[in-house]
């Protein structure tokens, strides 16, 4: 279990990102703990990341994000993101997200990759 202030303040802010994902935010936290992900801290946004051995490569899999304000802020941390994964040798940085509107908002450099297609049973 994670105890720092920092968590106790990201932990809610991503539980609401997690909304329609097959991910929970227990999960997240035993991978924190753990230290299979990457918890990162800005002064204005939590960022979880996963770096996904995928066909004999790397991907850097952005888990979960989530902005302090009520403005995204997310994308002023790309760079830094993007920085990261080329440093790890990642071919691609990427998310899964059920939620519409991440095409008008994304820059023109992101495309989708792959769609997951599912059937609840």
């Amino acid at each position: 279990m994670i105890v720092s202030q920092s968590w106790k303040e990201a932990k809610p802010l991503l539980e609401m990102a997690l909304i329609g994902s097959d991910s929970n935010i227990d999960e997240i936290e035993s991978m924190i703990s753990q230290e299979l992900v990457l918890f990162l801290e800005s002064e204005r946004a939590f960022v979880v990341l996963e770096p996904v051995e995928f066909d004999g490569g790397v991907d850097l899999f952005i888990w979960a994000a989530a902005s302090r304000g009520p403005t995204d802020c997310i994308s002023k941390h790309l760079p830094e993101i993007e920085e990261y994964g080329r440093a790890i040798g990642a071919r691609y940085v990427a998310f899964r997200s059920s939620r519409k509107g991440f095409e008008r908002i994304l820059p023109n450099d992101w495309k989708p990759k792959q769609v997951t297609w599912a059937k609840e049973l």
